[in-house]
């Protein structure tokens, strides 16, 4: 239903895109978290996550239909995103997401520079991770590789995490 009514209202009014999507951002902030490494089991918790995904790919929808309208609020979306997901109200998966509809927005924006700083966003915290010392020495061999990122030790066996 949102991700339908987040479409319509890009294609009928796209101009509305940046208020719709400030509503879905406090739709979701609304809603509780539960982490990846927390056993959901709960119907209520499951349903949370359902509905939190949801909104997730509303926001997508809207990104999608209203890209034009949103790029000049791209840099205050991002810090948006970042900022709950530090603050840890969305989850990996729901940044995902996120990052996926600011990449629809900046593409869109048809501003290189935009993209590049989109791409630098959201790639980040993976290039920061890969260009530490510890990991570096992974690179020696594609063994200490697997290992290290994969967690697949000789003969295919799996590492404990």
């Amino acid at each position: 239903m949102l991700e339908a009514f987040g479409r319509f209202v890009g294609r009928v009014r796209p101009d509305c895109g940046p208020q719709l999507l400030l509503r879905l951002f406090a739709f979701l902030e609304s809603l509780p978290v539960s982490h990846e490494f927390e056993k959901c089991g709960t119907v209520q918790k499951d349903d949370n996550n359902s509905a939190r995904q949801k909104v997730c790919v509303g926001i997508l929808g809207v990104s999608k239909e209203a890209a034009v309208s949103l790029a000049p609020h791209l840099a205050p979306i991002g810090e948006k995103v970042e900022l709950l997901f530090q603050q840890g109200k969305v989850r990996l998966m729901e940044r995902g997401a996120l990052c996926e509809a600011m990449l629809i927005v900046a593409n869109a924006a048809g501003s290189p520079q935009q993209l590049i700083m989109v791409l630098d966003w959201v790639l980040g915290p993976t290039k920061a991770r890969w260009q530490q010392p510890n990991m570096q020495q992974t690179f020696v061999n594609t063994q200490a590789f697997l290992g290290s990122y994969a967690g697949v030790g000789p003969a295919g066996q799996t590492l404990p995490v």
